[in-house]
């Protein structure tokens, strides 16, 4: 038997994910995905930047937009001002309620 003073810490481990019925539509590789789309304003950076597939990455876009009751991400098509992409207001309440939650 151990001694107590020997062991590690107790640490709680496991993913958040937010469901909507059985399917899962916003955690993971998806809030990294949000994150560097917030901060790049590109689809294609960010998916670059955490090793998705520029398709993947659109697709799990599509999806997260499909599953959630409102846009979590708009696209703007290039011109004179330059396209992107971008998080919609309620895309970014939804990373923060996402990560406030991860934090607790």
């Amino acid at each position: 038997m151990s001694d107590a003073s020997t062991l590690s810490p107790l640490r709680i481990d496991g993913q958040l994910w937010f469901n909507r019925g059985e399917k899962g539509y916003l955690g993971g590789k998806r809030i990294e995905l949000l994150q560097q789309i917030e901060a790049t304003g590109s689809i294609s950076r960010a998916a670059k930047t955490i090793g998705l597939s520029y398709k993947a990455a659109w697709d799990a876009v599509d999806a997260m937009n499909n599953l959630s009751e409102r846009p979590l991400v708009t696209r703007a098509a290039g011109g004179a001002k330059g396209g992107g992409t971008r998080l919609t207001d309620f895309g970014r309440e939804m990373l923060n309620v996402w990560q406030r939650m991860q934090h607790e």
